[in-house]
């Protein structure tokens, strides 16, 4: 999302040879970003976007290990841009099954392609009385989810 508000503010201020350049960089990284949205976040079979976890005992090794690598990335270089997406998560993770705000994120921050198929698929979610709408207004966890009305009930 940066990278694109980055890439749009060059191309407003853009009448120099450099600001294009920069433009054009800008544009490349919002890309790879965006594509690795869709690998790392599109849960296909729940047909949701989703958060990730790894394994209780890992955490605190994952951490040290991809802050270390994190510090190390040039924030202004493509190659680093899908380095760090990379870095995001880790192979043994795996998806939250639980639909949520977090699921729309990609299509608030204007991230999903109008002739993208997680769109129609995120809007259902949108509307179904059975997940996130209700009748007055949307539903940060889902309905159907097994932790909805559970524990400190209060946020959902």
């Amino acid at each position: 999302y940066v990278a694109d508000v980055l890439e749009r503010l060059a191309a407003y201020v853009d009448n120099k040879d450099q600001l294009r350049d920069d433009r054009d960089h800008f544009a490349n990284i919002a890309s790879t970003l965006t594509d690795r949205l869709y690998e790392l976040h599109w849960d296909s079979s729940a047909g949701l976007y989703a958060d990730f976890a790894a394994p209780p005992e890992r955490i605190s090794e994952l951490h040290a290990e991809h802050t270390s690598k994190l510090r190390r990335l040039d924030p202004t270089s493509l190659r680093d841009a899908a380095t760090l997406a990379s870095l995001i998560a880790p192979p043994e993770s795996s998806f939250v099954q639980a639909a949520g705000y977090v699921s729309l994120f990609p299509l608030l921050m204007g991230m999903i392609p109008p002739d993208s198929p997680t769109l129609n698929a995120t809007l259902h979610l949108i509307y179904d009385p059975n997940r996130l709408w209700s009748p007055y207004g949307l539903r940060s966890m889902s309905k159907s989810s097994k932790f909805f009305g559970t524990g400190e009930n209060y946020w959902r």
